[in-house]
């Protein structure tokens, strides 16, 4: 993914090691991504969207499939995004977990 997205190759190994420690996938990034549970496979898409940094994350209901202490930690990553002054849109049916990523000043865009 880091090639797709043309992200220089220093920095890479940072991030993922940073990141995939925080998923806690760190000691399985070398098996095969078929032995990967849905959950796992989540996390590794979700670091492969990520590698290159974007200003702007479009997340599709990100915290499916995910184990309450990851999505504990991506809620966490969206808020520092968002804190850094940069934009998550987040698409989740889970109206509570909108609230809690969204910062004063931002717009919440709903369709009813």
């Amino acid at each position: 993914m880091a090639d797709i997205y043309d992200t220089p190759v220093e920095g890479r190994d940072a991030f993922i090691e940073e990141y995939a420690n925080r998923f806690g996938i760190y000691d399985s990034l070398n098996s095969s991504i078929l032995s990967y549970s849905h959950g796992m496979r989540q996390k590794i898409m979700i670091l492969g969207a990520l590698i290159h940094a974007p200003s702007v994350w479009i997340l599709d209901e990100p915290l499916t499939g995910l184990d309450p202490q990851s999505a504990f930690e991506l809620k966490k990553m969206m808020r520092e995004h968002a804190d850094k002054g940069k934009t998550v849109f987040l698409a989740t049916p889970h109206i509570s977990k909108k609230y809690r990523i969204q910062k004063k000043n931002t717009r919440q865009i709903s369709r009813v």
